[in-house]
């Protein structure tokens, strides 16, 4: 892993569902301007930069057959949201603590990729 401070640890982000990134969203766009994007149930979804997970979560409650990855570098925050899905009973949800810049293609191939909120 790439070590650096990490400022996040100490200034926790706000995570909340962004109706902007709902797969069904990004599903029905891709659909409308002509493209075949995977079927929802069975995907594999990435978020980049999750938090403690409040994006994701809230769609693996309405899609228990589609699997949600979340990584973040605040390590603080994806202890928080592991807690909080174990306290949920979710299976298909989890997160990493890990830098966007360590992912290689080990890591596992995504259907849907979700990124805000990332600074470039």
């Amino acid at each position: 892993m790439t070590t650096q401070h990490n400022s996040y640890d100490e200034l926790r982000y706000y995570s909340k569902p962004f109706s902007y990134t709902s797969i069904a969203l990004l599903e029905g766009s891709a659909t409308f301007w002509g493209l075949t994007p995977p079927a929802l149930k069975g995907a594999k979804v990435l978020e980049l930069g999750s938090s403690f997970g409040g994006n994701l979560i809230s769609q693996a409650i309405y899609y228990p057959d589609t699997e949600f990855v979340g990584v973040d570098l605040a390590n603080s925050q994806i202890t928080q949201g592991n807690e909080i899905i174990k306290s949920m009973g979710l299976t298909n949800v989890r997160l990493e603590t890990k830098n966007i810049l360590d992912i290689t293609p080990e890591f596992g191939i995504f259907d849907y990729i979700i990124v805000h909120g990332i600074y470039s």
